[in-house]
């Protein structure tokens, strides 16, 4: 299955690099994983969409992965499951994740993947907004 997957990404890849766009790789493996993935695969047009909330309970230190992928991460997801993103007993020390991203100098997008836990979408997604406004400022807060 992983060869095929391969040889699937290295044919994605070669239009990847000809449109000159990069496909991002959401997943449930960890980072070193990902890194053999991503060698086998040998493009800089394939890259790692980081969603650190849908591995935190797979891998061994989750706040070690940012280092290990580098700039191989494109862009990251922000979730906190259920809850919004500024509450209390989720999987995440958010930001501490911040601190992590900004130290490989990551510095692009941050895409919510949120639900709405008070039913008032508005409401949530604004509160989820300003939270990942404070939380993934460059530089992050002290």
């Amino acid at each position: 299955e992983v060869d095929t997957f391969i040889a699937m990404m290295k044919e994605v890849a070669r239009y990847a690099e000809r449109y000159e766009v990069v496909v991002g790789l959401e997943d449930w493996i960890s980072a070193e994983d990902n890194i053999k993935l991503l060698d086998a695969i040998g493009s800089d047009y394939v890259a790692v969409y980081y969603d650190a909330h849908n591995i935190v309970r797979r891998v061994k230190d989750i706040y070690a992965e940012p280092k290990m992928l580098g700039s191989r991460i494109h862009q990251i997801h922000v979730k906190n499951g259920d809850m919004l993103l500024s509450g209390a007993g989720g999987r995440l020390d958010w930001p501490r994740m911040a601190e992590e991203f900004h130290a490989i100098g990551y510095r692009g997008w941050y895409v919510l993947e949120t639900g709405s836990p008070t039913k008032d979408i508005v409401a949530d997604t604004r509160a989820n907004i300003e939270y990942v406004k404070k939380t993934f400022r460059t530089p992050p807060p002290a």
